[in-house]
């Protein structure tokens, strides 16, 4: 790991870790990533805006698995929902903008970016974890661009490496440039392992060169890779 990408993040202020895609290490990263930052004696907050997928609790209520490991890289006590680590919850396993609708609770964007200010209150380096891609609705007319936007958030890209991840993540750097949003750079995540993935050369081969490409292809973007983490839980 790199300690001058600590170093850079140490003073980037707001961050939203987003994805190529959903299930390809945001949590894991940003959990670590929080870790990270407070072994520097950083005041530092984490929250994720909107989780979707939720289970249910003996009671009957949403848990927010993401939001829950974000509490605890904090080493906070108490429910994400009362810490203000998480606004809104949803049990469809959908985009927010759908869940929102399938559940009846729509999401107020005016409040969205309320949280979002009132979370960055909470320390001098904020961690917001984003909800799938950058493109993922949250309401008909806004996406996570728009929150980095709006929310003043620079971005990190964590691009889970598989088949077709070369070109998600060409998608995704170049709509983020496009729109202006303060790329930082991207974290590698490693998300199969070539080992396990013996019968499907494909999967094999794109483990071995994606690392190497993915770098050339940023090159043009001007961004570099900040983190490579070998073959970790894709959360």
């Amino acid at each position: 790991m790199s300690s001058d990408s600590l170093d850079s993040l140490s003073s980037a202020g707001s961050i939203l870790v987003t994805g190529t895609d959903t299930g390809i290490g945001k949590t894991y990263f940003s959990t670590w990533l929080v870790r990270e930052l407070k072994k520097r004696d950083l005041n530092v907050f984490a929250c994720k805006p909107i989780e979707t997928g939720c289970e249910l609790d003996d009671d009957g209520k949403y848990i927010a698995a993401d939001a829950c490991l974000l509490r605890d890289s904090l080493e906070l006590n108490g429910c994400p929902q009362e810490l203000g680590i998480i606004e809104k919850l949803y049990r469809s396993p959908v985009a927010p903008l759908v869940a929102a609708e399938h559940e009846n609770d729509p999401i107020e964007w005016s409040e969205l970016l309320s949280f979002i200010a009132h979370a960055k209150a909470k320390g001098d380096c904020l961690i917001v974890e984003g909800a799938g891609g950058v493109l993922v609705p949250i309401t008909d007319e806004k996406n996570f661009i728009d929150l980095a936007l709006e929310g003043n958030l620079s971005t990190i890209v964590v691009v889970g490496t598989r088949l077709g991840a070369i070109n998600q993540a060409a998608l995704t750097f170049e709509v983020l440039k496009s729109k202006g949003v303060d790329l930082l750079g991207y974290v590698y995540n490693e998300v199969y392992h070539p080992e396990g993935q013996v019968e499907e050369p494909g999967v094999v081969t794109a483990a071995m060169t994606n690392r190497d490409l993915l770098s050339r292809v940023a090159e043009g973007y001007g961004i570099r890779e900040l983190f490579e983490f070998p073959h970790t839980p894709a959360v």
